[in-house]
């Protein structure tokens, strides 16, 4: 009963933002490490290819890992502020009433 409250008010949620939705849960914590293959080019050649991925964006994705492995995933234009997901995420959790924060990472 209490997973189609959450079903219906996600549902109602994410029409009223005008976002899709979804919600899923991290199975496993993965410490898989990356590795990062550095190329060295000029300051002018990161800057172009900087500025074609930026025209190419249409959409960001993000998602927002809960405590209990939940995570939801909502898409935003990439113009929008961090203030609209925070405007989601204040009518999708439990208890809006208590504080939270987002960390940010930012792809390089």
């Amino acid at each position: 009963m209490e997973a189609e409250q959450a079903k219906a008010k996600l549902l109602a949620v994410a029409e009223e933002l005008g976002h899709e939705i979804r919600i899923f849960t991290n199975s496993a914590n993965s410490a898989a490490s990356k590795e990062y293959l550095l190329l060295q080019v000029t300051r002018k050649m990161r800057e172009a290819e900087a500025a074609a991925r930026r025209a190419r964006i249409t959409k960001a994705v993000i998602r927002v890992r809960f405590p209990d492995n939940y995570i939801l995933e909502a898409k935003f234009q990439p113009s929008e502020k961090i203030e609209s997901l925070m405007h989601l995420l204040m009518k999708v959790v439990a208890r809006p009433d208590l504080p939270f924060y987002l960390c940010k990472h930012y792809l390089i």
